[in-house]
């Protein structure tokens, strides 16, 4: 792979943070009585939120084996960049749901804990140590603030992953151990701790990191070369494409992975791609995906609580779209800028991977 892009991962994002606005605009139809279509699609936004995983898994191993393979991962500019990227719209988040949207009455989710009544301080205090995901697993779901738990995951996965990479540990064994503890967590574990093991997620990141090191190292064997070119085969590309919609159907993170990590791996390095994402609209829209899974269920939550029985689904979604905007102009971008000065030093690095790191 030589310096750009890697095409269509910007319109990948961009359509994984669509289906979770979708399928929240439909929970929230759901819950404030509005003719809705949620019981069909209540799976989209998990299977969605695995893509995400796996699409970042992808993204961020690529980067860090080919600055490990350049001279060494420079761990200081790696948190540096991925602190200016997650945590302005994280925090930003955290304060609009348990300090402002709390005092607004009309902004009160039936079911939900309020953020303002019991165990608020709990809720708060791991939010801000980033384990949003431990919150939601022991504590009543705080209404609009829940959708961060999939950045907690992901924090908690880079805390550790970057220094796997520097230690020049081998891929596919760590890989390995991530996916084996991750099952005999969601298998063998007491009581709650099966349900926190499975929001973790790790093994979906850790998919994607497996295809990141296929893509960085497929001309070195020829079994890399081999797999690579099976899972870049029209019959492949096919197989896959007809296995999405059975990502619904059938909640295994673990085959979902791996269909969405093939899946990526050929809208990032084969321009014979069945599936053509690569438009110029899809690198802007890329670039809101995250704003817009930050602030779906505040759209959606307006749209059919104010707004019932006018469009609620239609003005849910441009909500959303109007939202992320402005996130990302007024929060996100200012402190994009300053991820110039913690560049990674690569010879490979895509563009679009300060997306994700």
């Amino acid at each position: 792979m030589g310096r750009g892009r890697f095409p269509g991962l910007d319109g990948l994002r961009f359509y994984a943070a669509l289906g979770v606005a979708i399928m929240h605009a439909e929970q929230a139809a759901s819950i404030f009585g509005v003719a809705n279509v949620y019981s069909l699609i209540y799976t989209l936004g998990d299977t969605c939120v695995s893509a995400f995983f796996v699409l970042s898994g992808f993204l961020i191993t690529f980067l860090l084996l080919d600055e490990f393979e350049s001279g060494g991962v420079g761990l200081l500019n790696f948190y540096a960049r991925r602190a200016l990227r997650i945590w302005p719209v994280y925090f930003a988040l955290i304060f609009i749901a348990f300090f402002i949207l709390p005092a607004i009455p009309a902004m009160q989710v039936p079911g939900y804990d309020s953020a303002g009544t019991t165990s608020w301080w709990e809720s708060f205090s791991l939010y801000m140590i980033f384990a949003p995901h431990v919150a939601e697993t022991w504590l009543p779901a705080i209404p609009f603030a829940g959708v961060l738990w999939s950045i907690g995951v992901e924090e908690w996965f880079y805390s550790v992953w970057p220094l796997v990479i520097r230690e020049g540990l081998r891929p596919a064994v760590s890989v390995a151990a991530i996916i084996a503890i991750a099952w005999v967590g969601t298998s063998w574990l007491p009581r709650r701790l099966p349900s926190l093991m499975g929001m973790l997620r790790f093994d979906c990141m850790a998919i994607g990191a497996l295809f990141a090191a296929l893509t960085l190292h497929e001309m070195t064997k020829p079994l890399l070369t081999s797999l690579a070119s099976i899972f870049r085969s029209r019959q492949a590309q096919i197989v896959v494409l007809a296995a999405l919609p059975f990502t619904l159907a059938r909640q295994d993170h673990l085959s979902q992975a791996i269909i969405f990590g093939a899946l990526i791996f050929n809208l990032a390095t084969n321009r014979n791609s069945l599936l053509k994402l690569n438009a110029p609209i899809y690198r802007h829209l890329g670039a809101l995906s995250y704003s817009m899974y930050a602030f779906n269920w505040i759209a959606a939550v307006i749209a059919m609580r104010w707004l019932s029985g006018i469009a609620d689904f239609t003005v849910a979604i441009v909500l959303t779209f109007l939202f992320a905007h402005l996130s990302y102009y007024v929060i996100e971008r200012p402190f994009l800028t300053l991820q110039r000065h913690f560049r990674a030093a690569t010879s490979q690095r895509p563009e679009n991977l300060s997306l994700a790191a």
